[in-house]
């Protein structure tokens, strides 16, 4: 799915990624441990072919959209933001988030595009609730969604095979009514 639409952020903006946009910092990024650590994406390396084939991926989707984060003084995009597994029959989604250039880290940035995504998704999709699960032990995740809006629902801890330990999520929802009055 790709709106044709530019979201204003504080200091900069949101918009879909295309394959051109694809750089070295954000595969670089991506394999950096201190920025993958709580993504799905530390598991493998990534290479310009996996990038490639995820942003194609998200390009060609439904039931999703990939934005890439521009900052006002970035050239390339710092990050993404991805509204993904969307159900248009209940009205519902879940969105991830990925400031990979570390110097964007701790500015507001993925609060902004948390809420810019999140307005734009019940806005254009007439979502009612959007859904976001991050680790336990990633503090500045959780914080940044309840920055943005969202409420914590419920922690849960399971034990997955071939895990180191326990997996701990936080699920944290928006709802639109909270949402678009603010």
């Amino acid at each position: 799915m790709i709106p044709e639409k530019v979201l204003p952020i504080t200091n900069g903006f949101l918009r879909p990624l295309r394959l051109e946009d694809l750089h070295q910092d954000y595969i670089d990024g991506l394999n950096n441990p201190a920025v993958n650590r709580y993504l799905e994406v530390r598991r493998v390396k990534q290479t310009v072919e996996s990038v490639r084939s995820f942003i194609k991926h998200n390009i060609d989707s439904s039931d999703g959209v990939l934005w890439g984060i521009w900052k006002n003084s970035s050239r390339h995009h710092v990050g993404t933001v991805r509204i993904h597994g969307i159900n248009e029959n209940l009205r519902y989604g879940d969105i991830g988030i990925c400031i990979f250039c570390q110097s964007a880290w701790g500015q507001g940035t993925g609060s902004d595009a948390i809420k810019a995504a999140t307005q734009w998704a019940f806005a254009e999709l007439k979502l009612y609730s959007i859904e976001a699960h991050a680790y336990l032990d990633n503090a500045a995740s959780i914080r940044t969604f309840l920055k943005s809006g969202y409420t914590r629902l419920q922690d849960r801890v399971k034990n997955v095979s071939g895990e180191s330990g326990l997996i701990r999520h936080a699920f944290l929802r928006a709802e639109s009514e909270n949402i678009l009055e603010n």
